[in-house]
Formats: C-alpha cells, structure tokens, sequence
C-alpha cells in the first residue's frame, strides 16, 4: 500500500504542476486537483460526509472539536463550494487539450473513475 501512496502523491504533484500552455496559469486549482486525488485515493466521501456535517451546523462532537483546536480549517470547510469546484473539473474535462493532458497523470481508468464519482455527486448536489 506504500507504493499506492507514493503513486498518488506523485499524480498529485504532477496534477498540482500542469500549466495552461495559453495562458500560462495552473490548469487545476488546488482544490480541484485535491478532489481528484481524494477520489482516486478512494477518501471522496468520508471528505464529502464531513463536509456536509460541517455545512449542515448541525454541530456533533467531533466537528466541535476540530471548531475548537482549528478554527481555520473549520471556516474553509464552511466556505468550501464543492459544486463550484465539480463544475470546474467537468469543465476543465470538457477541453480535449486540457483532458489530454490529466489522463496521462491519472490513466483512463482514474480518469473514468474521476468522471463517474464527479457526476454522481453533482447530482446528488441538485
């Protein structure tokens, strides 16, 4: 599992380094790149539930704590829009060029992957 890891953190560096060849900015927002590699990592939706226990205000134990000892983390996560986020990424697989360019970090099949889990949640958002 160590050289999963490893794969994953090297897909994440490389997803977090892709450059716009137009516009010379990072194609992925850290976000973006975050959600992929937590989707592939298969911890999408212990982050997915968190989140929505966190944006819910519906307080539990443990989301209090974290409120207590990291604040900081606590308003990101109040603040996170992962709709804006997905529909970024759908948009960003929408560009052949750009698609090209993540499916020779992630493969076809992280990329499907990326896809599938991407869709699924949007529609769970609607």
């Amino acid at each position: 599992n160590g050289k999963e890891k490893d794969s994953l953190r090297e897909q994440a560096d490389e997803l977090h380094r892709l450059v716009d060849d137009e516009t010379s900015a990072r194609m992925l927002e850290p976000e973006e790149s975050g959600v992929m590699i937590a989707i592939l990592a298969g911890k999408f939706d212990g982050f997915y539930e968190v989140l929505a226990r966190v944006q819910s205000g519906e307080g539990d134990e443990i989301v209090e704590t974290v409120r207590q000892l990291r604040p900081e983390v606590m308003r990101e996560l109040e603040n996170f829009s992962l709709e804006a986020v997905l529909e970024r990424i759908v948009r960003t697989l929408s560009d052949p060029i750009k698609r090209q360019e993540i499916d020779k970090i992630l493969t076809h099949v992280g990329l499907r992957e990326v896809e599938a889990k991407v869709s699924e949640t949007l529609e769970q958002l609607e």
